[in-house]
């Protein structure tokens, strides 16, 4: 499906929260964006390159340039004030399901293919290994690399 702009009347909002709080008012939109918009909050200070910022750029028109404002509540009710607390949060968690899912991403990128269900159990077995060994970003890459998914592209 495409998603279109936000459009509508978003006359006398000026932030970029302010825009989106109207934008959600529409239910169709509500229903995508109660859950992204937190986690998109959460990541602002990364500009589109991934550089740290502390203000938005300028807006057509204006001499001001806002404040960025990380804080956010997810649907689960956990709050997060800052970005490192976001990422305290998702440690604290979710620390199995982000490994899985950053598995699951690197094993299909690296071999050029989706995932199936077949996969998913030796997913698993590198997911528990990680999370056992407490290990970091040099062994997820072993451990993908040296997989039977990987080896059997």
């Amino acid at each position: 499906d495409e998603v279109p702009s936000i459009e509508g009347n978003l006359s006398g909002a000026k932030s970029i929260r302010e825009k989106l709080e109207l934008h959600r008012s529409d239910v169709a939109c509500n229903i995508c964006h109660r859950k992204i918009d937190s986690l998109g909050f959460a990541l602002e200070h990364f500009d589109p390159v991934g550089r740290w910022r502390q203000k938005y750029p300028k807006e057509a028109g204006s001499d001001e340039r806002e404040n960025i404002d990380p804080s956010g509540i997810l649907l689960t009710g956990e709050t997060f004030a800052n970005y490192q607390q976001f990422r305290q949060v998702l440690v604290e968690t979710r620390h199995r399901d982000l490994t899985a899912c950053l598995v699951k991403k690197l094993l299909e990128y690296s071999t050029g293919r989706h995932m199936e269900r077949i996969d998913g159990y030796e997913i698993n077995e590198i997911v528990n290994r990680l999370l056992a060994q407490d290990a970091g970003m040099k062994q997820l890459l072993l451990h993908c690399f040296t997989s039977d998914i990987f080896k059997n592209r």
